[in-house]
């Protein structure tokens, strides 16, 4: 499978128009063994056909069927043009993904960069100093927090905190948002009282992708002198998405949104009152 790489990256390549960019991108795949000189005409010809262009300052310039046979070796480089490129007559871009290919591997290209297109990333590409800052770039993940009513369980027999911990760490795991280990990372002492009868606490060991339990008991138990009913389980990494957190936050902090939780014993109903995704009737 294609895969980006620090070594395929070339920074600081400079190109007045696009056709001088094909050529300097051409020049890069042949240096490398990639392709001959004649690959030139499959891409300028698929240009033609429409423009490669993506989004985010990046186009993915890729040969034609017909210009197949002039690739030696498939393989992608990447070329950064700080000054920019016009590319398709109203789109510059600052990063040429440039494909060689033998069958359809620049599907593969676009997988990668999917995530990155669904970012704001056109200035921080154009600002990029490093191989390993455009790389980074593109792999990164998006903001993200998973908030769904299959996380919340409700009128759960809970005797003490370890069984809500289970709780939550059983939904969270059912749904691939962590794995064996996160359980263990939660610990009793980091548990934070966000209001009367709820609290939250938060691990990021063993965590795949953030998300949120929230396990409510028939009954209060008693944790340090203290009532605990809703029990809020965050599962934290570096794609945290904190706006959505902190919304979240802001309605446990409210007393009066925090009573009417407190009351709630269906998860449908307090998937609502919280703003989580629903399962439709």
């Amino acid at each position: 499978m294609l895969a980006l790489d620090i070594q395929h990256v070339r920074m600081n390549q400079h190109a007045d128009d696009k056709a001088q960019a094909l050529q300097c991108l051409v020049d890069i795949l042949v240096e490398d063994q990639l392709v001959s000189p004649e690959y030139l005409d499959g891409l300028t010809a698929r240009e033609q056909q429409s423009p490669t262009y993506l989004g985010q300052g990046i186009a993915i310039p890729h040969g034609t069927p017909q210009s197949r046979q002039y690739i030696q070796q498939t393989g992608i480089r990447l070329a950064h043009f700080p000054n920019g490129v016009l590319w398709d007559g109203e789109n510059t871009i600052y990063l040429a993904v440039v494909i060689a290919a033998k069958s359809d591997e620049h599907l593969q290209v676009l997988q990668l960069l999917t995530k990155a297109l669904n970012q704001d990333i056109s200035q921080q590409i154009q600002a990029a100093n490093t191989p390993e800052q455009v790389v980074e770039l593109l792999q990164a993940q998006p903001a993200t927090l998973a908030l769904h009513e299959q996380l919340i369980a409700t009128q759960v027999a809970a005797q003490d905190i370890e069984d809500f911990f289970w709780q939550a760490t059983q939904r969270l795991k059912q749904h691939h948002y962590v794995e064996c280990g996160f359980l263990s990372a939660l610990n009793p002492k980091h548990l934070i009282q966000l209001n009367e009868e709820i609290w939250s606490i938060s691990a990021h060991q063993q965590v795949l992708s953030p998300a949120i339990a929230i396990v409510q008991s028939e009954s209060p138990i008693q944790y340090q002198d203290k009532n605990l009913q809703t029990l809020v389980c965050i599962a934290n990494n570096d794609q945290m998405d904190l706006s959505q957190l902190n919304r979240l936050l802001d309605i446990f902090f409210n007393p009066e949104q925090s009573s009417q939780i407190n009351a709630e014993q269906d998860a449908h109903q307090l998937a609502q009152l919280i703003g989580a995704d629903i399962i439709p009737d």
